[in-house]
C-alpha cells in the first residue's frame, strides 16, 4: 500500500501585503468577485425557481438543503400536480442558507425574533431529528393528508417514525447510509476491503477517507448518531473517532463527499444511498461500487413541515400532499427519462410509500433497496438524536473534526500502542444527555462545555509528541 499524501490543511484565499495599495487593490478585487457570484446566484436562483420576485402571485416560499435536481424535479412535478388539480397556477420559491444544519439555525433564529410566523411556509429535507425538535418548540402547523394516502405508509420503520401523529411532519423519502468505494483506487493502492463501519478504523486507511461534517450537513450526522446508538455512547465515539483520524477532510457538503470518491481523490466516502446509486449512474459500476455494512444499517425519513405562521399554509400542505402521492413518489425512486418518472435529474432516493417498489425494476431505477426488506436495520431511536442532536455535532467538531490532524499525527505517533483513550469521549451518555436537557440551551454554558472539550483534545493529542 503506497503512502497516502498528508491531510488537507486549508489555507486562507490569501493575506493581506504589508503594502496598502497591494492590500486596496486585493480587497477591490475579492469585493468584485464576490459581486459577480452574487449575481450569478441570484441568476440562478431565478432560473430555478421560476418566480419573479417583483411579479410574485400565488407562491409558497420553501426552505430547503434539497440539491438543485430535487428541487427542479419536485418544483416541476408540483405545478403541473396543482394546475391539473385546482385548475390554477402555484409557484414554488426556495431559499438556501447553506444545508440542513444551517437551514434549522435559521428558522430557529428567525422564530425568535417573529414568533407568529417567519414569512416561509415549508421546510423541506434535512433529516427527521430536526423536525421532531421543531415540533416540541411549536414551531410546525398541522397538516392533514387524505386518509387514504397516509394509511399506506407504516408509522414508523425499526423504531424510526416515519410522520408526526399530530400530522406537524410527514417523511416523504427515505434514507439510508453505507460507503462508496473507488474500486480503481482500492485496487491500485493495494487498500483493504471494507464491509463494516468498523473496519474503517484501520489505520492503513489513512487518508483516504472522507465524512462530511455533521455540524453542516444532516446526513453525516445521521451515521454519527447510527453509530453511537449501535455501538453505545463511549464505544461509538471510539470507532468514530477513529474513523475521523482516517480522514483526509470532513468538508461543509455531503455532496462533496461522492465527488472526491468519483475524482480518485479519497478511495471511501461515507454518504447517502441517493449519493452513491447517483455517482455509479454517472460514473460506472466498473470505477465505484457501493456497500452496505453489514454492522449497522439505520433507515430514516427525509421530511417536509409546514412552518407556524405559513403565509400560503393551504397551499403549501398541497406540496405535502402531492409530495406522498404516487406521483410524487415516483419522482424519487425512477430513472429519469422512465414513465412517470424525473425528466431532467434522476434523484435516485427510496420512497417511502411502499406500493411504490412493487413497479420497479433494473429498467426503470438503479435503487436496488427495499427499505422495508432490508434485514440489518437497527432500531433507531429517534427522540434520543433530537435531544441531543446539536451537543453531538459540537462535541465532534471540538474533540475530533477541529484537531483532526493532532489527533490523526497521534494515532501515526502511537502506532501499535494507541489505545480506545486516545479516542473516549470526554463526557458520559447520561452526563450529555443532562447537559442537552439542562445548560446546552444557555450560550454560557454551551460555550464553556465547547471550550473545555477543545482544551481536553489539545492536551491529549499533545502527549504522544
Amino acid at each position: 500500500m503506497k503512502n497516502r499524501p498528508d491531510i488537507i490543511t486549508r489555507i486562507p484565499f490569501f493575506s493581506i501585503s504589508r503594502h496598502r495599495a497591494t492590500a486596496r487593490i486585493a480587497l477591490a478585487l475579492l469585493l468584485c468577485a464576490a459581486v459577480a457570484a452574487a449575481a450569478a446566484s441570484c441568476q440562478r436562483f431565478k432560473k430555478l425557481t421560476g418566480v419573479d420576485s417583483k411579479k410574485q402571485g400565488a407562491v409558497i416560499k420553501i426552505i430547503s438543503p434539497h440539491h438543485e435536481g430535487i428541487r427542479k424535479e419536485m418544483q416541476a412535478g408540483f405545478e403541473k400536480w396543482y394546475k391539473d388539480k385546482h385548475g390554477a397556477d402555484m409557484a414554488v420559491e426556495w431559499v438556501e442558507s447553506g444545508g440542513a444544519s444551517n437551514d434549522l439555525k435559521f428558522i430557529l433564529s428567525s422564530f425568535e425574533k417573529k414568533p407568529d410566523g417567519i414569512g416561509l411556509d415549508l421546510f423541506y429535507g434535512g433529516g427527521s431529528d430536526r423536525y421532531i425538535e421543531l415540533a416540541a418548540k411549536g414551531l410546525l402547523q398541522p397538516c392533514k393528508p387524505p386518509r387514504e394516502i397516509v394509511s399506506q405508509i407504516p408509522a414508523d420503520l425499526k423504531g424510526a417514525p416515519l410522520y408526526d401523529p399530530e400530522g406537524r411532519w410527514y417523511g416523504v423519502s427515505l434514507g439510508a447510509f453505507g460507503i462508496l468505494v473507488n474500486k480503481q483506487i482500492v485496487k491500485a493502492q493495494n487498500l483493504p476491503e471494507v464491509k463494516t463501519w468498523a473496519d474503517l478504523a484501520d489505520p492503513r486507511l489513512q487518508g483516504w477517507i472522507e465524512l462530511s461534517d455533521p455540524r453542516q450537513s444532516s446526513s453525516a450526522h445521521a451515521i454519527f448518531e447510527i453509530l453511537l446508538q449501535r455501538y453505545g455512547w463511549r464505544q461509538g465515539w471510539i470507532l468514530l473517532g477513529k474513523i475521523i483520524s482516517n480522514c483526509r477532510a470532513l468538508p461543509g457538503s455531503s455532496g462533496q463527499v461522492p465527488q472526491d470518491v468519483a475524482a480518485g481523490q479519497i478511495a471511501y466516502g461515507l454518504t447517502l444511498v441517493s449519493y452513491a446509486y447517483s455517482s455509479i449512474e454517472e460514473h460506472g459500476a466498473d470505477k465505484l461500487g457501493f456497500t452496505m455494512p453489514e454492522d449497522a444499517t439505520a433507515v430514516t425519513p427525509d421530511p417536509i413541515a409546514v412552518l407556524k405562521g405559513a403565509p400560503n399554509a393551504e397551499a403549501a400542505c398541497e406540496f405535502v400532499n402531492f409530495s406522498l402521492t404516487e406521483q410524487g413518489q415516483k419522482l424519487w425512486i425512477l430513472k429519469k427519462g422512465a414513465p412517470g418518472g424525473p425528466s431532467e435529474f434522476s434523484i435516485n432516493t427510496m420512497a417511502i410509500l411502499p406500493s411504490v417498489y412493487e413497479s420497479l425494476n433494473s429498467a426503470n431505477t438503479v435503487v436496488a433497496l427495499n427499505p422495508y426488506k432490508m434485514p440489518q436495520i437497527i432500531r433507531y431511536d429517534s427522540a434520543k438524536g433530537a435531544a441531543r442532536l446539536n451537543l453531538v455535532d459540537e462535541l465532534a467538531g471540538a474533540m475530533y473534526i477541529e484537531p483532526l490532524q493532532a489527533l490523526a499525527a497521534a494515532r501515526k505517533a502511537l502506532g501499535a500502542a494507541a489505545t480506545d483513550d486516545l479516542f473516549a469521549p470526554p463526557l458520559s451518555e447520561a452526563q450529555a444527555m443532562s447537559l442537552a436537557a439542562g445548560g446546552w440551551a444557555d450560550p454560557a454554558q454551551k460555550d464553556a462545555a465547547i471550550t473545555q472539550w477543545k482544551s481536553a483534545a489539545a492536551a491529549r493529542y499533545r502527549k504522544p509528541r
